[in-house]
């Protein structure tokens, strides 16, 4: 049902869609799968499942798959957009990809650019033209270049117990300092349930993010900003421009941000370490409502 709504969604609803070349990596062949892939125009591999019950290779090995599929049946290509099937895209979903497509080409300093965001809540995520920068996981629908999918594929997650690919992406080894752009306003929305996503935690942190459903192309603010040098000198501009917030209270009890007044505002948050044991920044964010 998952993949059929997927399928039926870009086709109905995704600008430019029609004119895309598409395949589907199916993990294992079911015949039901493979039966109702015969009703759509695309191509289908199939991978044979790896790895134990209960550990992260399946998982791990058929995104590798996946990846190293659609370069191998698309040698043209020199970049490709992965889709999970627990998705519903946005319409723009295409074109926002493709207005990023050139930076990733032009910036080494880039990992991939996600079509889906944390942030995108209705209290944080109200522009649909702005992309940021930001240290994240690809994840639920990104585009990548052929070059840094390659790279990654040749020192791919260990097979058995351990981490997930979205999570080993980004340690330090393998995301090497890059970033992934990210929209203010997703362009897929996450409905299913599985593996990594029970009822309630699709409830908790899926349930109300936004994204857009316009039936126009978005044009984009200033993506040639997003190169890492003029993102930079943008970002330092923002920070010493910004309302600077003295959090005298604890977040929770008083909301700390003007009601009255447009960002951007900034505060400062000591953490220990990169692991943040005391989960100081994640208790602020959670009491802003993001």
């Amino acid at each position: 049902w998952l993949l059929y709504r997927l399928l039926r969604s870009l086709d109905e609803t995704v600008l430019g869609y029609r004119q895309s070349r598409v395949l589907v990596a199916l993990d294992g062949a079911r015949d039901e799968s493979l039966a109702l892939l015969q009703l759509f125009p695309v191509l289908v591999v199939v991978h044979e499942p790896q790895g134990n019950p209960g550990d992260n290779t399946r998982t791990n090995s058929n995104v590798k798959f996946g990846l190293a599929s659609v370069f191998d049946r698309f040698p043209d290509a020199d970049k490709a957009i992965l889709l999970e099937e627990d998705l519903i895209p946005s319409p723009d979903l295409l074109a926002y990809f493709q207005q990023l497509a050139p930076i990733l080409t032009e910036d080494a300093t880039l990992l991939a650019a996600n079509a889906f965001s944390h942030h995108s809540y209705p209290g944080t995520a109200q522009d649909t033209r702005r992309v940021l920068r930001t240290r994240v996981m690809p994840q639920y629908g990104w585009l990548m270049t052929r070059s840094v999918a390659m790279q990654l594929m040749e020192i791919w997650v260990p097979v058995g117990p351990g981490r997930d690919w979205d999570w080993w992406l980004t340690l330090e080894n393998q995301r090497r300092e890059r970033h992934v752009l990210v929209p203010e306003v997703s362009r897929v929305r996450h409905c299913g349930t599985g593996e990594h996503v029970s009822s309630w935690q699709q409830s908790l942190y899926h349930d109300d993010r936004v994204y857009t459903t316009t039936q126009s192309d978005t044009r984009l603010y200033d993506v040639s900003r997003l190169v890492s040098r003029q993102y930079a000198a943008w970002y330092e501009k923002e920070v010493k421009t910004a309302t600077a917030l003295v959090l005298r209270d604890h977040p929770c009890s008083v909301f700390p941000l003007p009601l009255d007044q447009v960002g951007p505002f900034v505060t400062f948050v000591g953490v220990p370490s990169l692991a943040d044991s005391y989960r100081s920044f994640y208790l602020l964010l959670a009491c802003l409502g993001s």
